[in-house]
């Protein structure tokens, strides 16, 4: 299993060859933290799926809008696409030059939304 700097440290021969990365894994896997390094190193735009999800006032868009922004996005030239919706996996991998799937065990992941999100005690409530 790689970890993230073997990854961005080998992308090197690849760097005028990659136009469009689609990043995939789970919560916590570091997806955003990958996309953000990869995007400096071979001057990509970075999105993230969950800017698509939610809108500017923090609520769920509908399925088909999601869809049709993330389509849109994946439609450009140059792109680093992270995170899910399963729902157009199918059509960002046919455009994709690489697919990165992070796995990294289940214990590192949740330890990193904790750290990141915090431990939120009224989800328990």
């Amino acid at each position: 299993m790689c970890k993230g700097k073997p990854i961005a440290s080998s992308l090197a021969a690849h760097d005028s060859s990659l136009k469009r990365v689609m990043i995939v894994g789970g919560p916590g896997s570091g997806k955003t933290w990958l996309a953000d390094v990869m995007g400096k190193r071979l001057g990509l735009p970075v999105y993230s799926v969950d800017d698509a999800v939610w809108d500017e006032h923090g609520h769920l868009r509908p399925a088909p809008e999601i869809d049709d922004i993330v389509r849109a996005l994946s439609m450009q030239g140059r792109w680093i696409i992270e995170s899910g919706n399963t729902r157009t996996y199918a059509e960002r991998a046919r455009r994709a030059d690489i697919i990165i799937w992070l796995m990294p065990p289940q214990w590192i992941r949740v330890y990193r939304i904790l750290c990141r999100e915090g431990l939120k005690l009224e989800l328990l409530r």
